[in-house]
C-alpha cells in the first residue's frame, strides 16, 4: 500500500490520471521499492466510485500495485481543499 497526493487531470469510468507528487519509494511490477519522481499516471478508481471527483481537484490516495500489470488501483481517495500546495515538478 503506498500514498501521494496530486491534481485530478483528467477522470473516466474506468480511471484517474493524477499528477502525483515525487514518492520516496513505491513497489514496481517486479517486486523492487524505487524512487518516483512527480508524473501524471492513470489509477483505477476506488471501490467507492469518483463521484464528485472533478478535472483540477486536488486528492490523497492510498493505492496498491499489483504483479499482474493490472492498473495502479486506488483504496481510499480523500478529496483536499484546491488550494493545498502540492510539489508538482
Amino acid at each position: 500500500m503506498f500514498h501521494t497526493r496530486g491534481r485530478v487531470e483528467a477522470v473516466s469510468a474506468r480511471a484517474i490520471d493524477l499528477h502525483h507528487e515525487a514518492m520516496s519509494a513505491i513497489r514496481t511490477y517486479d517486486g523492487q521499492l524505487k524512487p518516483m519522481m512527480s508524473m501524471t499516471m492513470p489509477f483505477a478508481p476506488p471501490p467507492s466510485g469518483i463521484a464528485g471527483i472533478e478535472v483540477g481537484d486536488v486528492i490523497e490516495i492510498d493505492f496498491s500495485v499489483h504483479k499482474d500489470g493490472a492498473p495502479l488501483r486506488i483504496v481510499k481517495l480523500t478529496e483536499l481543499p484546491r488550494d493545498t500546495p502540492l510539489v508538482l515538478e
